[in-house]
């Protein structure tokens, strides 16, 4: 049985509690840890968050930052596909034991030391929480983490990491490598010598972009919880970061247009069919939330080479939390603009260049053509739609179709590897 809170059972649980045999097992065994080590209170969100009250759940989501991060510990049921699955593990069928050595402990007592294969920490496989999108701010903002994988279990905090294959002290250099989720502690070190020679906002965007990209390989539930789910990481680098200006739908307005250079890349074109646009509205075309996506990048062009400036925007939010849901927006930016035609690569399905109105060059592409060899690559967010590079007129070479831009229509057009935006509203 799936118990959670509602208006209705909220009043049971008052007067009468919650029996302990209908807890599904892995909340059950949550509470037994926490009774183990002398723990009084454990905050569990389907139990504690009203499930049937949208004002709640938006003020609660709203303080789950503070709340994993002033907790004294974060107990992350790694291995637990569901509530029902546990937290503790009974089949260890797949450790196998492959030597056994006797040794001796610092005190020179006689212990023995059990070699075994190497587990999912280092093999680069992902637990079933590593895939789901509102446990990457639970992991990153929790003081200390506490983690009951399929294999093994680890403790993480500020200073150091430790499982029971040994010890690993952080910072380490080979921290992103070993393990799937970055720590947000960790990241911010390895930007350290890079803010010496750059401004603190530019390092940081980098390390937000790192996340942001962690984050979109993960699942959602709700489509609309996009940008909730990742609101308290936003929050918490506004509040101890040099990037204090606007948070717009997943962007920083004062690292815009450059932080507009995300795109979704695709290993083989079968992998289209993970690229959509949600049905309900979520987050601006121009937003990387906009977008469901496996792989997310941005292209580093910097700052100074960008000729576009951004000189207006307008969010509009569904509640008083400017790091959450929003119900629409537009950015104003002032930037040089044309119609081109955007021409399919035969070799390539998912493949598009882009040549200047009279076909005399080409303007952006991936290949070298008779007229010179074209920069860039043009990638577009979907494959399923018709939202394309253009203002006033858009032609597409498929035969001979000409389709109208509508006002407000997003725009992105490249010349020579300087990328320029304009929207119109």
């Amino acid at each position: 049985m799936n118990i959670r809170l509602t208006s209705d059972s909220l009043r049971m649980f008052l007067n009468m509690g919650i029996p302990r045999s209908s807890l599904p097992n892995t909340i059950r065994e949550a509470c037994e840890l926490c009774i183990g080590i002398g723990i009084r209170y454990l905050w569990v969100d389907s139990l504690c968050i009203l499930q049937d009250v949208k004002s709640d759940w938006v003020e609660q989501s709203s303080l789950m930052g503070m709340l994993f991060n002033k907790s004294t510990l974060t107990i992350s049921a790694a291995r637990s596909k569901s509530c029902n699955t546990g937290i503790f593990v009974e089949d260890r069928d797949k450790v196998v034991e492959i030597a056994k050595l006797k040794c001796r402990t610092n005190d020179n007592n006689s212990s023995v030391c059990w070699v075994r294969e190497m587990d999912q920490a280092f093999d680069g496989t992902r637990e079933p929480t590593e895939y789901r999108a509102w446990t990457q701010q639970e992991t990153l903002l929790s003081r200390r983490v506490f983690t009951l994988g399929t294999y093994q279990l680890s403790w993480q905090c500020a200073t150091s990491y430790w499982n029971e294959s040994g010890r690993m002290l952080a910072p380490s250099p080979y921290m992103k490598e070993m393990f799937p989720c970055p720590i947000l502690h960790d990241s911010l070190k390895l930007y350290d010598d890079e803010k010496a020679e750059q401004p603190e906002g530019d390092a940081l965007l980098r390390v937000w972009h790192e996340l942001v990209s962690d984050y979109a390989r993960r699942k959602l539930t709700m489509a609309k919880d996009k940008l909730p789910a990742i609101s308290a990481v936003a929050k918490w680098l506004s509040a101890h970061s040099a990037l204090t200006e606007d948070y717009v739908a997943g962007l920083w307005l004062s690292r815009l247009p450059a932080d507009l250079m995300w795109f979704h890349t695709l290993t083989f074109p079968a992998e289209t069919s993970q690229v959509v646009r949600p049905t309900s509205y979520r987050a601006p075309s121009w937003s990387w939330a906009s977008l469901d996506c496996s792989r997310l990048e941005w292209y580093d062009i910097g700052t100074e080479a960008i000729k576009a400036k951004v000189i207006g925007h307008k969010l509009e939010y569904r509640s008083a939390d400017t790091f959450a849901e929003v119900q629409g927006g537009y950015l104003d930016i002032d930037a040089l603009v044309r119609t081109a035609w955007l021409v399919p690569q035969t070799s390539y399905p998912e493949a598009y260049e882009l040549w200047d109105d009279d076909w005399q060059s080409a303007l952006c592409g991936t290949n070298s053509t008779s007229t010179g060899s074209a920069s860039g690559r043009v990638y577009l967010d979907a494959y399923d739609e018709d939202e394309l590079l253009c203002v006033n007129q858009l032609k597409k070479a498929d035969r001979v179709q000409e389709r109208e831009c509508v006002a407000g229509d997003p725009v992105i057009y490249w010349v020579g590897g300087d990328p320029r935006w304009s929207e119109q509203r």
